[in-house]
């Protein structure tokens, strides 16, 4: 198997320092498989940034919401206890959602003791204690007619329940017996613990401000928003028209200036991307994320007329003829492409108007991929010829490897769809402060850009 032909050392004497031209079609294979590899890089950087994008969303979605417990908020009916105790006099108060509620005076009982005259001690101190509750039952009695008659307390606990109806004082009312086999639960307890507290704090309000203080200060729900800021995530792509500015370094290659302008005109450019915006509840905001720019010029050329003649070879290896072929001038076009894969970081201030959201966004575009085809008239020969990017082959290297950071400016509406999405339309102006082209080339060219972002906007 490890024997070689004798062939092999014959072609090995003969031709071992041959040398043959590569062909032109090998050269445009090897620009054509470094143009796929470049593609093949961009899509798979474009989809690892999109999955690191939708996994920082589903991140930013699952975060814990706040649970709905409780409410902090006071207990106003412990604020009534502390500012004034209930009176010990036993009243009926009407009320618009329950029935009338009775709050009794437990009597003091006399105490079991074998003499009598401590019986007769304890039946004197009863009576004498029905006598002043009687009297001051009478007492509020009156303060709640006069109060009826300025303006009805309302009581933020009950709803607003007017005083329309006389207290009835009943201090001799007999007190219930404790119900010992039952246990209230928590809504029971609380219930009871404001009624017994509403009925002294009504009677106790002497003023008419002290009502209206009173009656003001209803509870709240507690705000279970975030008090800092929120995030939205976009997508935005649409059209843009790029200008080309073409300057001359020198007087001698003016010609070349004059010859590029006439020959390229701007195409129909467009961008696409996505960004993650923080905006906090001022307005204030910062967006980043990921954008593709390509640039298109139109290259028109002048192909003039050809004559191709081809020899025709009969079975037997001799001449039988040629053949001609002419073929007539016409104008030729080509597309320059100019491709950016750049991170935007924009400052960005908005401002919310009934259904519509009104920014102003500013920043720098950061470039992570530049790539160009295209041709144009060469400034030697003035034929035309491809044009790319330092380190390529068998093109004019006219631009640089890595693009310069860009400017951007620019206004957004947003109209609100749903809690969470909105139209999102954003014009736009960008350009290129330094040059794309390289230090070599006789030209120095420039970009700017406007165009029309259009997308769709999510709350997170």
């Amino acid at each position: 198997m490890n024997k070689r032909h004798p062939l092999d050392e014959l072609f090995k004497q003969q031709l071992g320092n041959a040398f043959a031209p590569v062909a032109d079609y090998m050269w445009e294979r090897i620009a054509r498989v470094r143009q796929e590899r470049r593609q093949r890089r961009l899509v798979l950087f474009s989809g690892l940034t999109s999955i690191a994008a939708v996994g920082l969303a589903i991140i930013l979605l699952v975060q814990p919401q706040p649970l709905l417990q409780h409410f902090p908020m006071a207990n106003p009916t412990e604020e009534i206890a502390e500012a004034q105790p209930w009176s010990n006099a036993g009243v009926t108060l009407p009320s618009a959602i329950a029935r009338p509620i009775q709050v009794t005076v437990p009597k003091i009982k006399a105490p079991t003791m074998a003499s009598a005259a401590a019986v007769t001690v304890a039946k004197e101190r009863d009576q004498s204690l029905n006598q002043v509750n009687r009297e001051k039952a009478a007492s509020l009695s009156t303060k709640m007619a006069v109060k009826k008659q300025i303006e009805p307390a309302v009581v933020p606990e009950l709803g607003r329940i007017a005083l329309t109806s006389p207290v009835v004082v009943a201090p001799g009312a007999a007190e219930p017996e404790a119900e010992t086999n039952k246990i209230a639960g928590p809504h029971q307890r609380e219930r009871n613990h404001a009624v017994t507290l509403l009925p002294g704090k009504a009677v106790a309000l002497d003023n008419i401000a002290d009502v209206r203080l009173f009656a003001s200060h209803s509870p709240r729900c507690a705000s279970f928003t975030n008090p800092f800021f929120h995030f939205d995530a976009e997508l935005l792509t649409g059209p843009a028209y790029a200008q080309q500015l073409l300057r001359a370094k020198t007087t001698e290659s003016s010609n070349h200036l004059q010859l590029r302008e006439k020959s390229e005109s701007a195409g129909v450019s467009y961008t696409i991307g996505g960004r993650i915006a923080a905006v906090t509840n001022t307005g204030l905001g910062f967006r980043t994320g990921v954008q593709f720019t390509q640039i298109n010029d139109r290259f028109k050329f002048q192909v003039g007329s050809r004559m191709d003649v081809s020899t025709l070879f009969g079975p037997n290896g001799e001449i039988v003829g040629q053949d001609t072929v002419y073929t007539d001038g016409y104008q030729a076009s080509r597309t320059n492409k100019l491709k950016f894969v750049e991170i935007p970081l924009l400052l960005s201030y908005e401002k919310q108007v009934g259904k519509v959201r009104v920014g102003a966004h500013a920043g720098a575009f950061l470039n992570l991929i530049f790539d160009t085809e295209g041709a144009i008239f060469s400034p030697a020969t003035e034929m035309p010829i491809a044009i790319g990017q330092l380190g390529d082959r068998d093109v004019l290297p006219i631009f640089n490897q890595q693009a310069s950071a860009s400017w951007y400016g620019s206004l957004s509406v947003a109209y609100n769809l749903h809690s969470r999405y909105s139209l999102l339309a954003e014009p736009y102006f960008k350009t290129y402060p330094r040059a794309l082209s390289t230090d070599d080339y006789v030209l120095q060219q420039n970009y700017w850009m406007v165009g029309l972002q259009v997308g769709l906007r999510m709350r997170l």
